[in-house]
């Protein structure tokens, strides 16, 4: 593997990592490995951070109720849930990136999770819309 720039080669060969810098061969220090795989995982944590603007538009029109990650997602942020899925689709209908209050309103009465409960009422009430096991008390 090989990644190039105009002043650093970096390169692993049969488990050792090499650098050249400007034509000369270094061995990589342990405190090297370390700071490049502390950027790495800084890039893939600040990637995860990149979407918070659904969640704000998502609580900007369901209030006072709060929504969570989970409303949209299972696990990591790439797993949709069913309501995610059904965000996605309204989303790409529109054409648009953006989350928009129009968007949420167009899949609240749709039931994604199938628990009777439609999108809208449950998160007016603060519960999970693509969780079935997640809905409002008494219904």
């Amino acid at each position: 593997m090989k990644l190039l720039s105009r002043f650093v080669s970096l390169s692993y060969r049969e488990g050792q990592t090499e650098a050249r810098f400007i034509g000369r061969r270094r061995k990589i220090s342990v405190k090297a490995k370390t700071l490049i795989s502390t950027v790495l995982a800084l890039g893939v944590v600040l990637s995860a951070l990149a979407t918070p603007k659904y969640l704000v538009t998502l609580n900007k029109t369901y209030t006072p109720a709060k929504g969570k990650c989970a409303s949209c997602h299972v696990g990591t942020k790439k797993d949709l849930n069913v309501y995610g899925k059904d965000v996605q689709k309204a989303m790409r209908e529109k054409k648009t990136k953006d989350l928009t209050a129009d968007i949420l309103k167009s899949i609240e009465k749709l039931d994604s999770d199938k628990d009777g409960v439609s999108n809208g009422d449950e998160l007016k009430a603060g519960t999970l819309p693509g969780d079935a096991k997640s809905k409002p008390e008494g219904k």
